[in-house]
């Protein structure tokens, strides 16, 4: 498997999670796979992009929105800067 694969494979992971009504996990998850994308391709990736895309979404679904807001900043630039 190579590591986009592993990466996506948490998100699946972590949705799953969520979806069982594990949240606290699901959230640790979501923020290790960023954290782990991160190392794996750098800070502005298309696949750490796709890691914080996912960490948005969950906390949009859990009414964190200062948190979203900061991560769709963050996603933003990642967008940009691979174009």
């Amino acid at each position: 498997m190579n590591e986009s694969m592993q990466i996506e494979a948490l998100v699946a992971v972590a949705k799953k999670l969520e979806d069982n009504g594990a949240i606290v996990r699901a959230e640790q998850l979501y923020r290790q796979t960023v954290n782990t994308s991160e190392f794996l391709y750098g800070a502005v990736s298309p696949i750490t992009g796709l890691a914080v895309l996912e960490l948005m979404s969950f906390c949009e679904n859990h009414n964190n929105r200062a948190e979203a807001a900061n991560l769709w900043k963050r996603l933003r630039v990642i967008v940009l800067e691979c174009e």
